[in-house]
C-alpha cells in the first residue's frame, strides 16, 4: 500500500482506512485555388474544390444520427452559442457525444496526487468539476434509463498514457479497475495524466465499452472547444478524413522554415466526439474536447521544431524516429537524454489535423490545443491507434511509457505556415495555409 495514500485519499474526501515519402521540392512555389495545388498553369486550375471531397451536412435533414436539437444550422449544444451566456450543461454534452440506450452503465474517472506526484490548482480544480458534472448527468440518468455508477478515483500513473493501476477507489472502498471498466459501457475520464491509450486497449476487452477521455480538461472549456457544434465536428471530421484516404503524404512547412513529410497509408481516424451505440465496433474512444483527424504514418522523414522550456530545439527524423535533437542548450541536452532513456520513445507515433473551430491554439491543456486549426505529431507509443506497432510491451519500464502530442495551433509560438497533401491522382491540395484549416 503507498505510504502517501492516507493524506491523498483524505483531501480528496476518501477514507484512509478503506481501501499517432514523397518530399516535394522546397523551391517550387506551387499555385494555390481552394486548398489544391495543381501542376496546370493558373489560368486553367479549378474554380472549386473537388466535389468528390465534399458532403452534404449530416443533420440539416434531421438525421436521427444526433438528437434532433442538434440538427438545424447554426446550431450549438448549449444553446446559439457562447456569447449569449448560456450555461454549461454536462448532461447535455454527455447525450451529443454518448446518445446512451436504456440500461446502459456510465462511470466517470479520476486520477489522484500521491507521494512525489504532487496536487496542482488546476488538478484540484478537476475533481472539483467531475463532481459537478457527476451531479448534472446523474440528475437526468431516469430519462435514459441508464444507471451512473459513483465515481471512481485511482492514484495517478505520473505520466501520459502509462497503464493504469490495478486498483481504484468507489465510495471510499477498494475495487478492481479493470472490473469497474468491464461493468461499464461508458466511461468519461476526466484526469492529469492521459488515460487515452490504457483505456483504448480496454474498449478491445470490453466490446460495449465506449470512452471519452478527458486528460488535462479545464473548467475555461465549457465556454471553448467542449460548447463545439458536434454535428459539424462530425461533417467537417469526414470531409477531411476523405482527404487523408486521398493522399499518400502530408509535407508540412513550419512558420521556423523546417519542414517535414510524413508517409500516410494507414487507416483514417476521426476523434469528432460522437460515441453512439450506431458506431458499432468503429470508433469507440474520443478525446475531448473533440475536434481531430489522425493516423499512425507509415514513414517520417524531415525536422520538426518544438519550444519547450522557453528553448527552441529541432527533432531530426528518419525512417519515422527521432534521430538526432539539435538547439538551444541545455535544453537540448535534456531532450537528448530523454530520448536515450528508452529508444521507443522515439517512434513518430501520430499525424494529426486540428478541426474544432472552437478550441483555443493556445489553451495550457493539449488535450484542447490540439484539437484548434494546425496540426499536431506524436512520440511514443502508437498500438492504440489503428495501424500503430509500439505498444506499452516495447518500452523497458513501464515508467518510460509515453504517447505525447506536439502541437502547432493557431496563435502558437510555432504555426504550420503550410499543409499540402500529395494525393494518389499526382495531384496536392493545401490543406492549411498560415495556421487556418482550408475547408
Amino acid at each position: 500500500m503507498n505510504q502517501y495514500l492516507p493524506n491523498c485519499l483524505g483531501s480528496c474526501g476518501i477514507s484512509a482506512d478503506a481501501f499517432g515519402i514523397d518530399v516535394i521540392d522546397p523551391a517550387r512555389e506551387y499555385p494555390t485555388t481552394s486548398g489544391f495545388i495543381d501542376d496546370r498553369p493558373s489560368d486553367e486550375l479549378p474554380n472549386s474544390v473537388d466535389e468528390s471531397l465534399k458532403i452534404p451536412a449530416l443533420c440539416s435533414d434531421g438525421s436521427n444520427d444526433f438528437p434532433n436539437s442538434f440538427c438545424s444550422k447554426p446550431q450549438y449544444p448549449f444553446g446559439d452559442g457562447r456569447d449569449q451566456g448560456d450555461k454549461f450543461d454536462a448532461a447535455r454534452l454527455f447525450s451529443a457525444v454518448f446518445n446512451p440506450a436504456p440500461g446502459e452503465v456510465l462511470t466517470m474517472m479520476q486520477d489522484l496526487p500521491h507521494g512525489e506526484i504532487a496536487d496542482k490548482p488546476a488538478w484540484a480544480r478537476r475533481r472539483a468539476m467531475i463532481q459537478e458534472w457527476w451531479e448534472m448527468i446523474k440528475s437526468q440518468a431516469a430519462r435514459w434509463n441508464i444507471q451512473v455508477n459513483p465515481i471512481a478515483s485511482y492514484l495517478a500513473t505520473g505520466y501520459n498514457n502509462g497503464e493504469l493501476p490495478d486498483a481504484c477507489f468507489i465510495e471510499g472502498k477498494v475495487r478492481s479497475l479493470g472490473e469497474v471498466i468491464m461493468e461499464s459501457s461508458m466511461i468519461m475520464a476526466m484526469t492529469q495524466f492521459s488515460a487515452s491509450a490504457p483505456l483504448m486497449g480496454w474498449t478491445e476487452k470490453n466490446d460495449r465499452l465506449r470512452v471519452a477521455s478527458m486528460p488535462g480538461v479545464l473548467k475555461s472549456m465549457e465556454s471553448t472547444a467542449l460548447s463545439a457544434d458536434y454535428a459539424e465536428l462530425k461533417r467537417k471530421s469526414i470531409e477531411v478524413g476523405r482527404i487523408f484516404d486521398r493522399a499518400i503524404s502530408a509535407e508540412v512547412i513550419f512558420s521556423t522554415g523546417h519542414r517535414c513529410n510524413f508517409r500516410l497509408g494507414n487507416i483514417t481516424c476521426y476523434d469528432n466526439g460522437i460515441l453512439h451505440p450506431s458506431n458499432g465496433r468503429g470508433s469507440r474512444l474520443c478525446n475531448l474536447p473533440a475536434g481531430e483527424v489522425c493516423m499512425v504514418p507509415s514513414n517520417a522523414e524531415g525536422k520538426l521544431p518544438h519550444v519547450i522550456e522557453g528553448g527552441l530545439v529541432v527533432y531530426s527524423v528518419r525512417n519515422k524516429q527521432i534521430v538526432d535533437i539539435e538547439g538551444d542548450e541545455p535544453v537540448a541536452m535534456e531532450r537528448r537524454a530523454y530520448f536515450d532513456l528508452d529508444p521507443s520513445r522515439r517512434n513518430i507515433a501520430e499525424f494529426a489535423v486540428g478541426i474544432n473551430d472552437w478550441a483555443s491554439g493556445t489553451s495550457p491543456a493539449t488535450v484542447e490545443a490540439e484539437k484548434a486549426h494546425g496540426i499536431h505529431w506524436a512520440y511514443g507509443r502508437d498500438k492504440h491507434i489503428p495501424g500503430g506497432k509500439v505498444g506499452a510491451e516495447h518500452f523497458l519500464s513501464p515508467e518510460f511509457v509515453v504517447h505525447q502530442d506536439i502541437v502547432y495551433a493557431r496563435d502558437r509560438s510555432i504555426i504550420c505556415s503550410k499543409l499540402i497533401m500529395k494525393l494518389k491522382d499526382g495531384t496536392h491540395y493545401v490543406l492549411i495555409e498560415n495556421g487556418k484549416l482550408l475547408i
